[in-house]
């Protein structure tokens, strides 16, 4: 008895089988007897029910010889007493719990040949406990790698279609170049002129232009100024005959003068004498409006070697 409680049980190899429980008003007295009497006659009845061709034997624990002790005991030694042995083994459980529910709180001390737990099942236990962390960290792995994928993917789309836009605009640009080439008719036509035309050391075009635009005088405006290769005119010094005789470009000048007829024909006269100092004059023709302006056209090849630089 502990706490007011009497205990009965009915142990076989370890296990509880029959518990009768009851609780005395009074300890003194014959009700106790009565009490421990009610109680052990459960018990024994319980037994031969259910061992009906055994002998039960009773053993009686009072409360002296499950810790109750005297006073001086308790005041002397109470690390020795059942209650505190109780406190250590089952921390933060009630005395009387254990006392009333033995057969639970007692599992702790069966040894493990009585367990009825397949061999393994701790650990299967500890890993499935294991596996719910490890499961949840790869769920979360998983949701966070599918998000970087979908972001992965909405970043492509974004960068194919800005691939797509600019590839579009290429091409109008590739379209729009293509449409200013010329087309193979004219670079065979450009081909051919050029093979007619003399090497670049021998004739460059910007400085025989420079020499033109020094030359013309006030009072005259360059109209239009052609150059071709269809001809092959020389120096007056040398023949025509002459294998070689570089193949100089055919000039031709327009130029538009401003004034009277004799002021337009002696600036006309100044300007032949100039070029005639580095170009062959092959023809010339001076068309004069009264009160307008005159027209003065020459055609014209510079002489080898002579707008080399």
């Amino acid at each position: 008895m502990r706490a007011g409680v009497i205990v009965g049980l009915l142990v076989e190899k370890g296990v509880v089988l029959a518990r009768v429980m009851d609780r005395p008003t009074a300890v003194a007295g014959g009700e106790l007897g009565s009490r421990l009497e009610r109680v052990s006659g459960s018990v024994a009845a319980a037994a031969r029910r259910l061992f009906p061709a055994r002998e039960v034997t009773l053993s009686l624990a009072l409360g002296e010889l499950v810790g109750k002790g005297t006073a001086a005991q308790k005041t002397d030694a109470p690390s020795r007493t059942f209650e505190a042995r109780l406190a250590r083994r089952f921390p933060g459980v009630g005395e009387n719990n254990v006392l009333v529910w033995p057969e639970l709180y007692g599992l702790a001390t069966v040894p493990a040949c009585y367990s009825l737990l397949d061999p393994g099942y701790q650990e299967e236990a500890q890993v499935s406990r294991y596996a719910t962390w490890v499961g949840g960290a790869l769920l979360a792995c998983g949701v966070a790698a599918t998000a970087a994928a979908f972001w992965q993917y909405l970043d492509w789309q974004q960068t194919q279609a800005a691939f797509a836009s600019r590839n579009a605009k290429l091409d109008a640009d590739y379209a729009s170049v293509k449409q200013k080439l010329p087309s193979p008719e004219q670079l065979a036509a450009l081909q051919q002129r050029q093979n007619k035309l003399p090497g670049e050391t021998d004739f460059r075009v910007d400085a025989f232009l420079a020499w033109v635009s020094r030359l013309t005088p006030e009072g005259a405006l360059i109209r239009s100024l052609g150059v071709t290769g269809d001809a092959a005119p020389t120096a007056p010094d040398q023949p025509a005959s002459t294998p070689s005789a570089p193949l100089a470009p055919v000039v031709t000048i327009e130029w538009e003068v401003q004034g009277d007829y004799a002021g337009v024909e002696q600036l006309t006269a100044d300007l032949l004498l100039k070029l005639g100092a580095r170009t062959h004059l092959s023809n010339s023709k001076l068309e004069y409006k009264p009160g307008g302006n005159a027209r003065f056209t020459t055609v014209l090849a510079p002489l080898a070697g002579a707008f080399k630089e």
